[in-house]
């Protein structure tokens, strides 16, 4: 067993391959031609493969017109006895290509499917945010489950439409050594015959277009109806969405009837062309036997190639529809690498020591070395607006930021992320477990992810998980309520230690006696390193060194929280609208 696992291994192939750095081209057409050039060597052995396959069932008619003309009508035994063998043979190989064409052409889709896969998951992750506002989630599903795989069908088809035209060509080249009319009849009709199937390629790729477009429109509406399900039941509005979501359905039903006509169309046209070659060759064949003009076993061979010119066009066909839709699927694919990232990586400073004060001098935010610091406003977007100026979420928003005397947009992002660190109030989780979710760098031990869930008053939480950090959690972390969820993210953005830990409403979901155990433990969780609280909540802000309150997106008053509940009326308003919600 080991000696032939040894033999199998190197005709093994490992999915997905190791992704390339290249940049996609953004024109549908560039595109996929830009993925075959990435995989030519096994498009080339599934055309090679492909090419053994049908030729071989095209010299299948032949050989059996060699053994009736050669052997059955002389009564040569020993001409027959070949010619049987060769049919044999014929046969046999094309039994044993048929397994390795299938796995060939399932490498080359798989190959391109994942290559697509890659070079969205590597877009979207880096250009998340402009994405996010150009294009509806549900449209990315699409794209990444639908059109990633429609699109690498191409490449499992390249083989099959190469050896329909050189097994077509073989069939014209034996028709006419046996006969010049008939082999003129295959070789100008075929061609006349499949131009038509052009005819259907712009208003099928059209319709398929509209379908793909309504099909994203719904997708989008279920994703977005279902992340708000729970909000739905609580208004009650299941009732209005599910409508919704019936006419969205109804459209993409439609568009797919609209689709239905160019493809029958195309089917019954392969019908049609198969069909009257068959009569045509069979009446004008019989017709050279009974004049003499060709032999019996030829006229078999005929019947044969007749019935066999059924399978190339088939396939022609089915390639030229393929191709309508992989311009399709490549249109969406390419929409989505062509939106760039709201941040351009081109950093050329390193980041600053690793505790160092921030400067924002268009709002006039200042966090120094390791303290904390509260942002109140009136509007939580005004401060929102800071902190993704701060964290560089965006290019586009004005001023500069300076981080230990340096411009934030000197510095590579990637060290930028690592060392500031953004914690939204609804933390997103995806499937793993508990542990990988709250350290998904693996730097922290047990003991060490212990202290940050006590520290985000999460103990309960995990107390209660009958399998503690093992406990595997779904997408979204729907397992848990809102305010398991926020004490987890708070717990998770702990333990990444940042340099600046920007907490952006981060009890919101929170009772308000948890709330203070929080509150409590944050100086000591994050002694020595520098925190920004944008919250409205006395009880942190009541923990911080010093608050700032922002109006119009600049800082207006700065203090203590004691000192600001004393002296500000803006901030007290603020203050005890937050109080009366708790």
């Amino acid at each position: 067993m080991s000696r032939f696992s040894r033999r199998r291994l190197p005709i093994r192939r490992s999915f997905p391959e190791p992704s390339d750095a290249g940049v996609a081209p953004l024109a549908p057409d560039r595109y996929l031609g830009w993925l075959a050039r990435r995989q030519w060597t096994s498009i080339l052995a599934g055309t090679l493969y492909d090419t053994i396959w049908l030729s071989g069932l095209a010299l299948i008619p032949w050989a059996i017109g060699r053994a009736i003309d050669e052997g059955v009508i002389p009564g040569d035994l020993q001409r027959l006895l070949l010619w049987v063998g060769v049919v044999l043979w014929l046969e046999l190989q094309h039994a044993a290509i048929q397994g390795i064409r299938d796995r060939g052409g399932i490498i080359n889709w798989t190959r391109a499917t994942f290559r697509s896969l890659q070079h969205l998951g590597r877009h979207v992750a880096v250009a998340g945010q402009a994405v996010a506002r150009r294009v509806a989630s549900g449209e990315v599903a699409a794209t990444v489950a639908g059109d990633a795989m429609g699109v690498a069908h191409l490449y499992y088809m390249i083989g099959a439409l190469t050896a329909s035209v050189i097994s077509y060509t073989v069939v014209s080249v034996l028709l006419l050594g046996a006969s010049v009319p008939l082999g003129l009849l295959v070789i100008i009709g075929v061609p006349v015959f499949s131009g038509i199937f052009f005819l259907l390629v712009r208003p099928l790729r059209a319709r398929q277009g509209e379908q793909r477009a309504a099909a994203g429109r719904m997708t989008s509406l279920a994703a977005d109806t279902v992340a708000g399900l729970r909000v739905l039941r609580g208004i009650g509005g299941e009732r209005m969405f599910v409508e919704r979501y019936r006419e969205r359905s109804r459209a993409t039903q439609h568009a797919g009837i609209h689709v239905a006509w160019p493809l029958a169309a195309v089917e019954g046209l392969q019908l049609l062309v198969a069909g009257i070659l068959v009569v045509a060759l069979t009446w004008l064949g019989a017709l050279f036997v009974l004049d003499g003009s060709l032999q019996p076993g030829e006229l078999v061979s005929f019947y044969g190639y007749a019935s066999f010119l059924v399978l190339p066009i088939r396939l022609i066909a089915g390639a030229i529809s393929v191709y309508t839709r992989s311009q399709v699927g490549a249109g969406r694919i390419t929409t989505i690498l062509g939106i760039a990232p709201l941040v351009v990586d081109d950093g050329d400073h390193g980041p600053p020591a690793l505790v160092a004060e921030l400067h924002d001098p268009e709002s006039g935010v200042r966090v120094p070395a390791g303290r904390i610091i509260g942002l109140v406003a009136d509007d939580p977007a005004e401060t929102a607006l800071i902190a993704d100026r701060i964290a560089r979420f965006d290019d586009a928003t004005e001023g500069a930021v300076y981080w230990g005397g340096v411009a934030t947009r000197r510095i590579p992002i990637a060290g930028l992320r690592e060392r500031i660190v953004v914690a939204d109030s609804e933390p997103f989780f995806f499937t793993g477990t508990l542990r990988e979710q709250l350290d998904p760098s693996g730097r922290q031990d047990d003991a060490g992810i212990a202290r940050a869930v006590h520290a985000a008053g999460a103990d309960d939480v995990l107390d209660a998980l009958p399998e503690g950090l093992d406990t595997a959690v779904t997408e979204r972390a729907r397992r848990f309520s809102g305010g398991q969820r926020q004490r987890l993210g708070i717990a998770r953005a702990f333990l990444t230690d940042a340099s600046l830990l920007v907490l952006v409403n981060p009890t919101g979901a929170v009772d308000a006696h948890t709330e203070g155990r929080i509150a409590g433990k944050l100086r000591d969780v994050r002694g020595g390193r520098s925190t920004l609280l944008l919250t409205s909540s006395p009880l942190l802000l009541a923990a911080a060194d010093e608050v700032h309150v922002v109006r119009d997106g600049r800082v207006v008053e700065s203090g203590s929280h004691s000192d600001l509940l004393e002296h500000s009326d803006a901030y007290r308003a603020i203050v005890r609208r937050e109080e009366g919600i708790a």
